[in-house]
């Protein structure tokens, strides 16, 4: 794939990948280690303050089934918005969460930390050790990757991918051989088989590898024109899920206000997580001017050929808003990128007061992301912070004292799983033999099922509904059958939205409602239609 005899690398390729490799000690490998060793302690410590979000848990109902069904449910077209990759990774994982469920974040835990060493290895190769040192202490103060880094499923694992990637390619620009070109080859193939818009990463890094090659900095095409012939063929089994999911997954029909809208959260979300809401003035005024600040100070500090993936970061994110799949859980495979390209702005150390504005601008943005992860008293969107768990138990004990449970949400039947005791059930999935999957039991009911069945009742009928784009037609449909044959005993609101106002105005006609939790409690007559006798 590589040319044989390559020339020598020219000025301009060499000021772009070697600036202080030889500066690297064992020293500053060990303490990078340190670091991630002590980012991994913190996030495992923590994650049970933090609730499975709903992909999460459709993700990992998802892994449950065998292998080779999954592969066989992406080849005739695809299932969730994402590759089986990481799905097949998290199914063999599945028997260690059997007893607590935040064990099965650990590999993307894993991943995240891996991630880190990688990004610090790139920006080492970019602009040397104060490069490295800056990354660093970005990701370990980042508030946003410190939430979403944790996330089971294909999040961390593509963040990997696209550290890896571009760790590759300069290696490629620095070495173009036919071992540098296979060994940024398996990390793209492993890329879009995790995510199908990693094609677009693909293509950023084609793109500079072309504007480089008309500079005269490269000396052939053929290599690239290769790699990507290989990486397509590779990909060909996916062919028809990926056309599927970019048909149905874009929604350029949103208004412009929306998506201005939802360009600026999440843009200020990816600084300072979801953790202190923009609708918070006080913290949040001065965090989106920093944010503003920093993207200036950052494209003026960083080198030239630097400033290239801060551009390439720039351009997938708009067109990611344009498409309407722009969402928080979606941003962080597209942030390496932004962080390399902040990290060697700090590390040109010929402006001083620029840097030392830069780094104002950046402790600000933690200092406020943190202070919303201490408090949680700030959030913008606390799904984070849903009490499944508690609501998963009461259910549990419900359907123990006879009453009949409906419910919506996956991450709700997600924890009852678990909240269901095997030593007084006796279905699969309460027996803890196999990994976490829907929960079985006579008297309890997804929504749907409900609805179809008859709507059986017993004397008593927990209804728990919360916020999910699954199901709306059924919930519905189930909460005013229940309204007009049984009576309303009490209702519990639980989580009230912060940005219910906002989001009524930019979403017209979503799922949205004052709180993200109730819990409604009814009783039914003994005799009636659909009741379960």
């Amino acid at each position: 794939m590589g040319c044989a005899e390559t020339p020598p690398p020219s000025r301009e390729t060499k000021a772009l990948v070697f600036l202080g490799q030889k500066d690297i000690r064992r020293g500053d490998i060990l303490r990078a280690l340190a670091a991630v060793l002590l980012l991994g302690a913190a996030m495992v410590a923590t994650d049970s303050r933090f609730t499975f979000l709903d992909d999460e848990a459709l993700i990992v109902m998802s892994a449950n089934k065998p292998v080779m069904e999954t592969v066989k449910v992406y080849l005739s077209g695809g299932e969730h918005e994402h590759p089986p990759f990481a799905d097949i990774l998290l199914h063999f994982w599945l028997p260690v969460g059997r007893t607590n469920p935040h064990w099965l974040r650990l590999p993307s835990i894993v991943f995240y930390l891996a991630s880190l060493l990688t990004l610090t290895a790139t920006a080492w190769m970019l602009a040397g050790k104060s490069a490295g040192t800056a990354l660093m202490g970005l990701i370990l103060l980042w508030p946003f990757g410190f939430h979403f880094g944790r996330l089971a499923g294909w999040y961390s694992l593509a963040f990997l991918m696209v550290s890896l990637l571009t760790l590759g390619y300069l290696h490629v620009l620095q070495h173009s051989t036919t071992r540098a070109w296979v060994l940024f080859a398996v990390p793209a193939v492993l890329l879009v088989y995790t995510n199908y818009y990693g094609w677009a990463v693909i293509g950023c890094l084609a793109l500079d590898y072309v504007l480089r090659y008309r500079r005269r900095g490269i000396p052939s095409l053929k290599p690239l024109m290769i790699f990507l012939l290989a990486v397509f063929l590779l990909f060909l089994p996916l062919l028809t899920a990926f056309l599927r999911e970019v048909q149905s997954n874009s929604d350029i029909r949103w208004s412009l206000a929306s998506k201005v809208y939802f360009g600026a959260y999440n843009l200020y979300c990816l600084f300072v997580s979801e953790s202190v809401a923009p609708w918070c003035w006080a913290l949040s005024v001065p965090v989106s001017l920093a944010i503003l600040l920093a993207f200036g100070l950052s494209f003026v500090l960083v080198a030239k050929e630097v400033r290239h993936f801060l551009a390439y970061f720039v351009l997938l994110y708009c067109v990611m808003t344009v498409l309407g799949i722009e969402t928080t859980k979606r941003l962080l495979f597209i942030s390496p990128w932004l962080l390399l390209g902040i990290a060697c702005a700090l590390a040109d150390a010929r402006r001083k007061r620029s840097r030392w504005l830069l780094l104002m601008c950046l402790g600000v943005m933690a200092t406020v992301g943190w202070w919303g992860i201490l408090t949680r008293r700030y959030y913008a969107s606390p799904h984070f912070l849903e009490p499944w768990p508690q609501v998963a138990q009461l259910a549990a004990r419900a359907i123990q004292e006879g009453s009949i449970v409906v419910a919506n949400h996956p991450v709700f039947l997600f924890y009852l799983d678990y909240s269901l005791a095997p030593s007084t059930h006796s279905y699969p999935s309460a027996s803890r033999e196999g990994p976490p999957g829907w929960p079985q039991h006579p008297r309890l009911y997804v929504v749907d099922k409900w609805v179809t069945s008859g709507h059986p009742t017993r004397t008593t009928v927990l209804f728990i509904r919360g916020r999910s784009n699954a199901y709306l037609n059924d919930t519905v449909a189930a909460q005013s059958w229940l309204d007009d044959h049984c009576s309303r005993q009490e209702e519990t609101r639980l989580v009230p939205d912060p940005g219910y106002l906002l989001r009524s105005r930019y979403i017209p006609g979503g799922n949205i409602d004052a709180y993200r939790i109730y819990i409604s409690r009814y009783a039914c007559p003994s005799e009636g239609p659909g009741i379960d006798k």
